[in-house]
């Protein structure tokens, strides 16, 4: 295995100081050694992929250095528009290190949201016009030489290719101080889930949000004909839960939101300005971290959800870190446009499982 330490070393020796992008567990340890650098490079988190390869390009452009940009595969889609209509040598040709992580590759048993992209990711490279190296623990160093100088002599990206547990495993850096929440997001869901209407609509986000739903719904018997759970897509979870809310008017529908993922493509929410349906009850869970891939920061961790709610049209507005809190909310039969942004402790339920390929296939047979 590699150690991290090494690994940003080598980037180092090259004169290479500059790593900006979003959170993978594949990743990890890579990502929290960044964190704990206080100096000698510069590390910035991006809202999304794309975003990571904007300030990418601006760093580039401003310093004349090559920058080097790390995330999910699943995350590739996000980062082709900027890869092909600015970075691309047949536009701007913009020099800079991928630094990718695979899920789902390699003949590795991963989660359902990875099969497709998984056995694709190294072919969409190639359809980019991206070279690539899968990194190796003896040859890292020769790879990251052989990328700079690959991407600064024909100005356009190289991708390095980060398997599963290729770095090794060390301590998480402590990257929050001691929290003042009580209580963790799968204690708001089970009281949501012991208080739930009949005939509401639910929504899951990406990551831990819906794999605690799945796991509290199966315990508690119910009924998940009318669940959703958006096991992918990170960040468009509320848009499924927007629509859904228009078409079905005549019953409440909650998206259990994450912060990272409504950061994601917090633009979504002009959307939901657009046509705001009063049926609609938007939870977020504020954890300030990408909890799922590794815990790390989100790309603020200072954001005013409720300013931001307020300025999207949310009619209702709750701020709160106690999940009694919720259920009087719940209880209250004027709710209209609602926002309910619920502070929580980080942490989740051991050996948490995962939907189905089956579970999947009765949603949208019974939804």
């Amino acid at each position: 295995m590699i150690d991290p330490k090494d690994f940003v070393k080598a980037f180092k020796k090259q004169n290479i100081n500059y790593f900006v992008g979003v959170p993978d567990s594949v990743l990890d340890t890579f990502i929290n050694f960044l964190h704990s650098q206080k100096r000698g490079l510069t590390h910035r988190v991006a809202a999304n992929e794309g975003g990571a390869i904007g300030l990418a390009t601006g760093y580039a452009i401003s310093k004349k250095r090559i920058p080097v940009v790390y995330f999910q595969n699943s995350g590739l889609g996000n980062a082709i528009n900027p890869l092909t209509s600015i970075v691309d040598k047949k536009v701007y040709g913009i020099p800079m290190i991928l630094v990718i992580g695979v899920r789902g590759g390699f003949n590795f048993r991963d989660e359902l949201q990875h099969h497709k992209m998984g056995p694709i990711t190294l072919k969409i490279l190639k359809s980019l016009g991206i070279p690539y190296k899968v990194v190796n623990e003896k040859k890292f160093n020769h790879q990251i030489r052989h990328a700079l100088k690959y991407s600064k002599n024909n100005s356009q990206p190289f991708a390095l290719i980060i398997k599963h547990n290729s770095f090794k495993k060390q301590k998480n850096h402590k990257i929050f101080g001691k929290q003042k929440e009580k209580f963790r997001r799968y204690e708001y869901i089970e009281v949501l889930l012991k208080n739930l209407k009949k005939n509401t609509y639910l929504v899951g986000s990406t990551g831990f949000a819906t794999r605690e739903l799945n796991y509290f719904a199966k315990n508690l018997n119910l009924n998940t004909s009318k669940f959703f759970y958006c096991i992918g897509a990170m960040g468009h979870a509320n848009q499924i839960a927007n629509e859904i809310a228009l078409q079905k008017k005549k019953n409440k529908v909650i998206i259990l939101d994450g912060d990272g993922a409504l950061i994601m493509h917090l633009g979504n929410l002009s959307t939901i300005k657009k046509t705001m349906p009063r049926n609609l009850i938007h939870i977020v869970f504020d954890n300030k971290i990408h909890e799922s891939t590794g815990g790390h920061p989100v790309s603020d961790t200072n954001l005013n959800f409720k300013l931001i709610f307020k300025a999207f049209g949310y009619k209702k507005i709750f701020e709160i870190n106690n999940p009694n809190k919720l259920v009087n909310i719940l209880k209250n039969k004027k709710l209209v446009n609602t926002a309910v942004i619920i502070k929580t402790k980080p942490g989740t339920i051991n050996n948490l499982p995962r939907p189905s390929l089956k579970d999947l296939i009765y949603f949208k047979k019974n939804f």
